[in-house]
């Protein structure tokens, strides 16, 4: 019988971060695999990794890949899971995350199962940002008002890490591997597009981890980060008549969202600078 869940962590030089990040994902009653791809790191990430024994499967690649999507890629091939979900290994699960994950999944088998998180900082504090929907299932038929417009309007549906993926959907979308960031909101694109139903919840299960060390993405320019977000847009337009919402109105908000998000983002940098490093 298959897990429950397929829990994919990618690694690489993550050895500061990597144990708490496994062990926030532990539930030995919840049915959890637990795939770590290790991307060839050059410290001692993949040595913790295999610490945990046989509770987690450990992916070893020869050779750096450079690439998330890739190893994302590879971590999903690996997956047997009914359901399937992300972790990256900076981050980490909410006391109690998974077995709140399997109750939903449970009882909803919704195709996905959308889910909240906290903003957590050095030193343990957290700080819990807006969600942008309503709880509870919507259908196919409410995605055209629920669903869609969350992707053309800003970023609340990108993360794999904030979604579990029924099987059969997940392996309707795919990492493009020429992208450097947002190859999971390209993902995500495919998958919410495959889906009949989501369920979303408000409940923080995730905790993304803020280091301060500067822009997320592997250190990306905010002008690297605009031009793979305008890619983006491009699989944005592509699905726009597929969705129902082929209009001048929708395709201008599409066309315009990479500078809209390109502005938030360093209206988002210069309040932080102001506030101070240490604030929240």
């Amino acid at each position: 019988m298959p897990p429950l869940i397929s829990v994919i962590i990618t690694a690489y030089n993550k050895e500061a971060y990597i144990e708490k990040c496994i062990r926030s994902a532990l539930c030995e009653n919840c049915g959890v695999e637990i795939i770590a791809v290790d991307d060839c790191s050059a410290d001692k990430t993949a040595e913790i990794i295999k610490s945990f024994g046989g509770a987690v499967k450990l992916v070893s690649l020869p050779k750096n890949s450079g690439s998330v999507a890739k190893t994302r890629s590879i971590g999903l091939e690996k997956a047997s899971g009914e359901y399937i979900t992300f972790l990256d290994a900076d981050d980490s699960y909410a006391p109690g995350a998974l077995p709140k994950m399997a109750e939903y999944i449970t009882k909803t088998r919704a195709d996905i199962i959308k889910f909240g998180y906290d903003l957590e900082y050095p030193g343990g504090k957290t700080a819990a940002p807006d969600l942008p929907y309503t709880e509870g299932i919507v259908s196919k038929p409410e995605f055209k008002e629920k669903v869609y417009p969350l992707f053309i309007n800003g970023i609340a549906l990108n993360s794999v890490c904030l979604a579990a993926f029924k099987r059969e959907v997940a392996k309707k979308a795919h990492f493009p591997e020429n992208f450097k960031t947002a190859e999971d909101a390209a993902f995500c694109l495919l998958a919410y597009t495959a889906a009949q139903n989501v369920f979303f919840t408000k409940d923080r299960l995730y905790r993304y981890y803020q280091s301060g060390s500067g822009l997320t993405g592997g250190g990306l320019s905010i002008f690297k980060k605009y031009k793979y977000n305008f890619l983006l847009s491009g699989k944005i337009l592509s699905l726009l008549g597929g969705w129902g919402l082929d209009t001048p109105k929708m395709r201008l908000k599409t066309v315009l969202r990479p500078a809209v998000l390109t502005f938030n983002k360093l209206k988002r940098l210069e309040e932080g600078k102001c506030k101070g490093k240490n604030s929240l």
